[in-house]
């Protein structure tokens, strides 16, 4: 699996949980980390101190250790390998306390499919996110390109329907989402809630859910239209997540792959949903080619 795209730069959040409230995880890339990003610590609450990153085996950081004294402290990626699996572990010290994290790249790269009963061939080029739920496993993957955003999900049981969602940022700070939900009889709806109730509205999507024994493919082709206000362009950052309601009940949290801090969960994250769950302002990138 290889990402280029020149015009994107990958930041490396990290929180830790710490006696005096300070929160750090690590974030994902957006860019693969052997094109040599900057990485970050971001501190939330109340810490000042060294704090030290053991990267994969085969990685060089520059430097190690830092002194945060802000909010953030960088770091270099000199060297880095490429993992097929899309899993790199990281170790972070801070305050005698050491926590070990998989951060994954997140991105999507860009392309042209068709959705149909028949998978894609470009399909292969994506870059899964796995993850697994009560011991089954689910893979997602994304493609963009100027009229379309495409999704795969595949796991392990049968499917009821996907919600998923998409944020963006503007520079005045102004939220932008998107939430959708696609069912597994091929249907597409925009959510959204109006006087406490969720309404949905039909989306002229294209969906394609296929059974095999023991597993479900679904295939979304949705248009950027549908998105308003979010804009998709080569090193472009949005945000995204996913749930996915089995058959029998079971909710696959792509946040639980995301590596989210505890903050991002909460009751009220999806529409329709009573259930503490991660909402969907993971960070994610769109890059032009793996290649």
């Amino acid at each position: 699996m290889r990402l280029l795209s020149s015009s994107m730069t990958a930041i490396v959040f990290l929180f830790l949980t710490l006696a005096q409230g300070a929160d750090v995880k690590v974030r994902n890339f957006t860019v693969n980390p052997s094109t040599g990003p900057l990485g970050a610590v971001d501190v939330t609450g109340d810490f000042k101190g060294a704090v030290t990153l053991a990267p994969p085996s085969g990685w060089v950081l520059d430097p190690q250790t830092v002194n945060v004294e802000g909010p953030n402290a960088p770091f270099r990626v000199v060297k880095a390998t490429e993992n097929p699996e899309n899993s790199y572990l990281f170790t972070v010290e801070a305050r005698g306390k050491t926590e070990t994290q998989s951060v994954s790249v997140a991105s999507a790269p860009y392309g042209k499919l068709v959705v149909d009963a028949n998978p894609d061939p470009l399909w292969k080029d994506a870059i899964p996110l796995e993850w697994k739920t009560a011991g089954k496993k689910t893979i997602l993957r994304m493609f963009w390109n100027e009229d379309n955003l495409y999704l795969a999900v595949e796991l392990e049981g049968g499917l009821k329907f996907l919600q998923y969602g998409f944020g963006f940022i503007k520079k005045n700070g102004t939220k932008v989402y998107h939430e959708f939900e696609t069912d597994a009889l091929g249907k597409t709806h925009h959510l959204s809630l109006s006087e406490g109730k969720v309404v949905k509205r039909p989306v002229e999507a294209k969906s394609v859910t296929l059974r095999e024994e023991s597993r479900t493919r679904c295939e979304i082709e949705l248009p950027i239209e549908a998105i308003e206000g979010i804009r998709f362009d080569a090193g472009r950052e949005f945000y995204f997540s996913m749930i996915a309601t089995d058959s029998d009940g079971t909710i696959r949290d792509l946040g639980e792959r995301m590596n989210r801090p505890s903050s991002a969960k909460r009751k009220d994250a999806w529409l329709g949903v009573q259930k503490e769950l991660y909402d969907a302002w993971g960070i994610f990138g769109c890059c032009s080619s793996i290649h």
